[in-house]
């Protein structure tokens, strides 16, 4: 699961991990083997994951299995520069927001050292002061949620203004936390979303969850009933649909909400054949207007000329 949903329901803030190679160089693997209740996996080298993703054996009532993690393929997918700039950053920041608000509104408040029990969270507090690598896992969440919508064969277009500074939530006096904080994601609760993107949401929000698996796998990571960060197991090492409902709730909230900021800031995603066509009529009536500027300048000479020459 990514970096939202990961400090919400496994309880671990994401460590410096290094990704999967991007041309399908050797990276770290998990082995299956048996399980006893409460075991973990042993780790050992095996193969390209850019393909085949990141394998482990987790544990089900009936024993093991073996479980393969496979994230969206984005290595060649270049995201445009105009949208690296215009979209990146602030969505990034948001799901910060977004995190912050969901994990208040699950009893969560800030504490200056992380304690599940007692549910007190270090991270609550504003983007500005998170250190770089959280901020990151953020953006890199961001930029390859758009890469994957590439992927997948769809385009952003640029369909209204951007009211995102006028679109922050207020939040009431019960979000504030002892720090001072207080979380204000954009208040993006007008925007419908159509079916086909509900469906998208749930594609995102199960990539997210194999994204953040092979990156904790990668670090040395491994599944365990218990989270525990110093010796880095994570119960949520787990297929998607295997998560709990909260976990899987928490991700598709991220998705979402990237899906409905793209709206806000003025952008819809629409199937590339649609931007195509979409770009061609622009061309189309830009030529119009060129032959219909030129024929007038023509027309306009040539009554010159003549009145010259009478």
């Amino acid at each position: 699961m990514g970096r939202t949903s990961l400090r919400l329901a496994s309880h671990s803030p994401p460590k410096a991990a290094s990704s999967p190679p991007a041309n399908g160089g050797p990276a770290p693997a998990v082995a299956a083997s048996a399980l006893s209740s409460g075991g973990t996996p042993t780790v050992r080298a095996a193969g390209p994951t850019s393909s085949s993703g990141l394998f482990m054996a987790s544990p089900t009532p009936s024993g093991s299995k073996l479980v393969r993690f496979t994230p969206v393929d984005v290595t060649d997918v270049a995201l445009p520069a105009d949208l690296e700039v215009k979209l990146v950053s602030h969505i990034a920041e948001n799901i910060h927001e977004v995190w912050s608000k969901g994990l208040i509104d699950r009893g969560w408040s800030y504490g200056p050292v992380r304690n599940d029990e007692q549910k007190k969270h270090h991270l609550l507090i504003p983007y500005d002061e998170l250190s770089e690598e959280d901020k990151s896992y953020d953006v890199e969440l961001s930029r390859d949620t758009l890469r994957v919508l590439m992927k997948k064969g769809f385009g952003f277009k640029k369909t209204g203004k951007d009211l995102s500074s006028k679109l922050c939530m207020k939040l009431d006096e019960r979000y504030r936390q002892s720090n001072g904080y207080l979380p204000r994601p954009l208040d993006d609760r007008s925007v419908v979303l159509s079916p086909d993107l509900l469906m998208l949401a749930d594609m995102l929000a199960e990539n997210m969850h194999n994204v953040w698996a092979c990156k904790k796998m990668a670090d040395g990571w491994t599944y365990a009933r218990v989270n525990d960060a110093i010796k880095r197991h994570s119960p949520n090492l787990l297929p998607y649909n295997d998560l709990s409902e909260d976990a899987q709730f928490s991700n598709r909230n991220s998705s979402l909400s990237i899906i409905r900021m793209l709206s806000v800031l003025g952008y819809s995603i629409v199937p590339k054949e649609e931007l195509r066509t979409s770009n061609a009529s622009k061309a189309a009536c830009v030529g119009v207007l060129l032959a219909l500027l030129l024929a007038y300048y023509l027309h306009f000479h040539f009554l010159a000329d003549e009145h010259v020459q009478k």
